[in-house]
Formats: C-alpha cells, structure tokens, sequence
C-alpha cells in the first residue's frame, strides 16, 4: 500500500517544470467470474488487478501515463515520465490528496451466492432467448 507521505514524494516528482496541476490515481480491482453451460453451472474463477495512473496538466496539454508496477521507485519514474508527455517548463503547485473508498455489492468469497446469481441470470436470458447455451456473470470488487 502507498502511503500519504509516498504519495506526496510522487506528486512532488510529478509537479515542477511548468505542471499546473498533478494527481495520482490508484486502482486495486478483484473480479468474480462464473460460467454456465446448458444450463449447469460450469466454471467459477477470479482474478486481481492493481495499478496506479499520474496525470499533469501543464496548460492545454494533458499527459496521462499507468503502471502496473505500484512501486515507489515505479511510481517515481512514472510521474517524471508523465511530465514530460506535457511538454513542461516551469512551477507548479501540488493539490492536497483525498482518500475515498467505495464499497460495491460484490458479494464477497460466497460461491454460493455466484451460483444463485449465475442461475437468476441465466433464467433471466433463457426466458428471453431459449437457444441460447452460454451464459456468464462477472462482477468486480474496486478498491
């Protein structure tokens, strides 16, 4: 995990050289697929994103750059890369940075209820189109 005193080395790095304005974006995203077949409930698998994103603004100009690499030394490397995609010269000002965590409705490790989801969906489609064979569902948490 970043810390606030990281985040502010990174925006630090990002600022400068004319950036009028610098933010980091970061990302951790766990998603839950689930897979049916004829009817029968086939596959259920999951999987782990994260990443981070800087962007600048210096002017009219815009650099957005993402890694996957949440590293600081990464991180660092990315926000010196990010300035120059704006084309920069000059000062800027880092803007102090807000936490916020949205809780979705993913419903968590119970199988269980990907199972009753899989097959509400699955009869929610069959109903409409019977000659459908596949179905899938999948949902992702955002951290």
């Amino acid at each position: 995990m970043i810390t606030e005193d990281a985040l502010g080395e990174i925006l630090r790095q990002a600022m400068g050289d004319g950036i009028d304005y610098a933010d980091v974006f970061i990302s951790r995203k766990e998603t839950k697929t689930v897979f049916a077949d004829n009817r029968k409930l086939e596959k259920v698998y999951g999987g782990f994103e994260e990443g981070a994103g800087i962007r600048v603004v210096r002017g009219r100009y815009t650099g957005y750059l993402y890694t996957n690499d949440i590293s600081l030394p990464s991180l660092l490397r990315l926000a010196k890369e990010a300035k120059n995609t704006a084309g920069a010269k000059g000062d800027g000002q880092a803007f102090p940075l807000h936490h916020r965590k949205i809780r979705g409705a993913a419903p968590g490790g119970n199988l269980s209820v990907y199972g009753n989801l899989i097959r509400d969906a699955g009869v929610y489609a069959w109903d409409r189109a019977p000659e459908l064979k596949q179905v899938s569902l999948s949902l992702a948490d955002v951290k």
